[in-house]
């Protein structure tokens, strides 16, 4: 329980950046157009803990079933239109193994949503909404619950969109091997904390036990995570942490899914690292997006969790990135399609570099009557009025 006693800094960060994405996630996945008849969507909490910490601050799960609320809640008073006019359903899957914390969370979500429907010895059912909103707290370790999960998914839930929120402890039960099945299947989403500090900690110490969980952790061969250890054993923190994500990311990246990454850091030092995984361009996009708000606040507070000035710098990396690979006319949608798919760039501050050029005149946008324009810009095209490397 002690993990639970206290909210941090950096901890209250993650929870932050899921909070944020929740409810923007219900909506891309639910009112996607093309989603024409799936109106069922899973949440997946891995490492749910009692849903409080002592002070009372709400912890993951609580924080998952609160957004669903307010999701439901708009889909039923109709402030978005479905087009495909389905039903929503929400089914959310809380798994923790400490039996104390497991009674815990139970209670929590008892209290904001009545009593379960259903009791047995390892889990519980709670309903809402004539069942619109569906909760079940499994009393199971990760590596159980992710492999039935997975198992379930496969079989009889391909068509549901799955977001899963993975905060482990420790590496025991991850196996990057499994992660990529899971992601792989229909619709994923997942934000994946690496505990970063400890994994840096303990990655060159030669000790068997721990040698092979991190192997399973990290997907490495024996030869890989032994080249792995003699790349980084000298190097400072900075070019480490750079050699060991990148190592992780490829991995993922092979796979054919979308990854990008979040530093969280305390006293400027990197204490976990937050992953987004999965085949989906909005789902990037909007963990970019997220990561691009969280650590502007950050900035404005004058915190030292993250960079300094980051929107800056990363509006002159779009900016250059722009105008050395395009050149003549190019349609609009080409260039966001690519933007939504790089790994660091938010498509908001791509808007924000695209009205600069266009007021510096280093671009023209024209609509389809070829006349200039910056509104409505999903059928204009670019003119660069630079060529390449120019």
């Amino acid at each position: 329980m002690e993990f639970f006693e206290d909210i941090q800094g950096h901890s209250e960060i993650k929870l932050l950046a899921l909070e944020k994405f929740v409810i923007p996630y219900i909506r891309k996945v639910f009112y996607d157009k093309h989603n024409k008849n799936n109106g069922r969507i899973i949440l997946f909490d891995g490492f749910a803990g009692p849903g409080e910490y002592k002070a009372g601050d709400k912890g993951s799960p609580l924080r998952c079933l609160e957004a669903a609320i307010v999701a439901y809640l708009q889909y039923k008073e109709k402030k978005s239109k479905d087009s495909n006019e389905k039903k929503m359903k929400l089914s959310l899957y809380f798994c923790e193994k400490n039996k104390d914390n497991y009674l815990l969370l139970c209670n929590k979500v008892e209290q904001r949503i009545g009593e379960p429907s259903l009791v047995k010895e390892k889990y519980k059912v709670f309903e809402k909404f004539q069942k619109g909103i569906e909760v079940v707290v499994l009393n199971h370790n990760f590596s159980i619950c992710f492999k039935r999960l997975t198992s379930k998914r496969k079989d009889d839930w391909k068509k549901d969109p799955c977001f899963s929120f993975i905060d482990p402890f420790g590496y025991k039960d991850i196996s990057l091997n499994e992660v990529i099945e899971f992601a792989k299947i229909g619709k994923t989403d997942i934000i994946l904390n690496m505990i970063y500090e400890h994994l840096n900690r303990f990655l060159t110490v030669e000790n068997n036990a721990l040698n092979n969980t991190h192997k399973i952790f990290l997907g490495a061969s024996d030869e890989e995570f032994k080249e792995l250890q003699t790349k980084v054993k000298h190097l400072n923190g900075y070019e480490r942490n750079e050699i060991i994500t990148e190592f992780y990311k490829e991995k993922l990246i092979k796979q054919g899914l979308k990854v990008t990454k979040m530093k969280i850091k305390k006293d400027n030092k990197v204490k976990m690292i937050l992953f987004y995984i999965g085949k989906n361009k909005e789902g990037l996009s909007l963990f970019k997006e997220i990561i691009l708000e969280i650590e502007t606040i950050l900035e404005k507070k004058g915190g030292n969790c993250l960079f300094i000035k980051k929107e800056e710098l990363l509006k002159q990396s779009i900016k250059n990135f722009l105008l050395e690979s395009y050149c003549g006319i190019v349609k609009y949608e080409k260039i966001l399609e690519e933007i939504k798919n790089h790994e660091v760039y938010p498509e908001s501050l791509f808007k924000k570099v695209l009205r600069e050029l266009n007021n510096a005149n280093e671009v023209e946008i024209f609509d389809k009557n070829n006349k200039r324009t910056f509104r409505n810009l999903k059928e204009t095209k670019i003119k660069f009025k630079r060529g390449k490397n120019e």
